[in-house]
């Protein structure tokens, strides 16, 4: 095993993205500064007043309210960046499995139970032998290629192209598809979870129904599901 395998790969937000969405915040909170005289007189002309922070704004010297509000700026860019890395997969590649965490969730899978790794929409997956999710999380912002140079640099499975069953999902329609007692229940259950926001919930019914040999994805606002070969309908 060369000395490339046998390192840890860290993967999470690019820092590129990270950056690049602070200094677009901070560039437009210098411009909201530079320009807070000019939009302060529209207010006054338009409504005859001007909110009490826009006042203040165009009270100071320019000098003072484009720096100010360009590092309010790149505070509200950190803020957006930490939302996003809590919404985004970070993973460890090591030579005897990968670790996960999303949010404040943690775990750790077996190099030897990874039969494939791949980038499906903007989700990692990696599955076993049968086609069953054992880690899912988004990588938008991490980047594809990224995500699949590591990987393959560390000797894992990897396939391009997107999801091996690609054409098998459909979208699910209650009342219309049953997939049996078990998944068909999961999936309402997991429906009724995506509307009232609960997404710990939703991932967690995402795993048991790929246990049950049916896996499900969200695109377009709807869920997609595909039965994995082999699986029985029960």
């Amino acid at each position: 095993m060369s000395d490339a395998t046998l390192q840890v790969r860290k993967l999470g937000l690019h820092p590129g993205a990270v950056i690049g969405v602070c200094a677009l915040t901070a560039v437009a909170g210098a411009a909201l500064g530079w320009g807070a005289d000019a939009l302060f007189g529209w207010f006054q002309q338009t409504f005859d007043s001007a909110p009490a922070l826009l006042r203040a704004a165009a009270a100071l010297p320019e000098a003072i309210t484009i720096a100010a509000l360009a590092v309010a700026g790149l505070a509200f860019g950190l803020m957006i960046v930490g939302d996003w890395e809590g919404e985004t997969l970070v993973c460890e590649i090591r030579p005897d499995g990968v670790q996960t965490r999303l949010q404040k969730r943690t775990a750790w899978v077996e190099r030897g139970r990874i039969a494939s790794a791949f980038v499906d929409g903007e989700e990692l997956v990696l599955a076993d032998a049968r086609g069953r999710m054992l880690a899912v999380g988004k990588v938008d912002g991490v980047g594809p290629r990224r995500v699949g140079r590591a990987f393959a640099e560390a000797g894992y499975p990897w396939a391009d192209g997107g999801h091996p069953l690609e054409r098998a999902f459909s979208p699910f329609v209650e009342g219309r598809d049953d997939l049996g007692e078990v998944a068909t229940p999961l999936l309402r259950a997991r429906a009724t979870a995506l509307e009232d926001g609960q997404k710990a919930r939703a991932r967690d019914l995402r795993a048991e129904l790929s246990q049950a040999g049916v896996l499900v994805r969200d695109r377009r606002g709807a869920q997609e599901y595909a039965r994995l070969p082999g699986s029985s309908r029960h």
